[in-house]
């Protein structure tokens, strides 16, 4: 089978979208914001969610990552019925 870009890009928001659970998931750890690992997965994703945490009211939680992670949703389910996957 051949590699579309379509198919591509939708692998890449789907590990994207994975990565961004796996920040959230470890965040709920204390002794987690300590290793190098989250400090990487920090450096990767804080990029997408600043931007998105300053457009936002403070709720009292960071929800940041669940509208990046909606979006991300939308967005590959627009591309799905675009293209037909």
């Amino acid at each position: 089978m051949a590699w579309h870009p379509v198919f591509l890009w939708i692998r890449l928001i789907e590990i994207s979208t994975l990565i961004l659970l796996v920040r959230v998931i470890l965040s709920w750890f204390p002794e987690a914001r300590h290793s190098k690992f989250y400090w990487y997965l920090f450096k990767v994703t804080e990029p997408v969610l600043a931007p998105v945490r300053s457009a936002i009211p403070n709720l009292g939680i960071d929800i940041s990552p669940i509208i990046v992670i909606f979006l991300l949703n939308l967005i590959t389910r627009i591309i799905s019925k675009v293209f037909s996957y």
